[in-house]
């Protein structure tokens, strides 16, 4: 792996730890693209996340689809629907 692909990809653990923006709230699932806005990063580094393993997701279609929970948790917020 070469060291910018590493340095990108220790960049996007830190910005994944803690959110920036309002959580979706009451759904199952968010997009790569509310993610992205959740932590203030681009979505392509979300996406970049997904292929690596870092980010769980399911393909519905050519769609990813983020458990809301996954977000939830990574905010600190638990696995509460009311928390957001």
């Amino acid at each position: 792996m070469s060291r910018d692909r590493a340095e990108a990809e220790e960049n996007a653990r830190r910005a994944l730890a803690e959110p920036t923006a309002p959580l979706p709230s009451g759904r199952l699932f968010v997009t790569p693209q509310e993610v992205a806005a959740a932590f203030g990063m681009d979505e392509r580094s979300i996406r970049r996340a997904i292929a690596a393993g870092q980010i769980p997701a399911t393909k519905v279609g050519v769609f990813n689809q983020i458990p809301a929970s996954w977000l939830r948790e990574r905010a600190g917020l638990g696995d509460d629907d009311d928390a957001a």
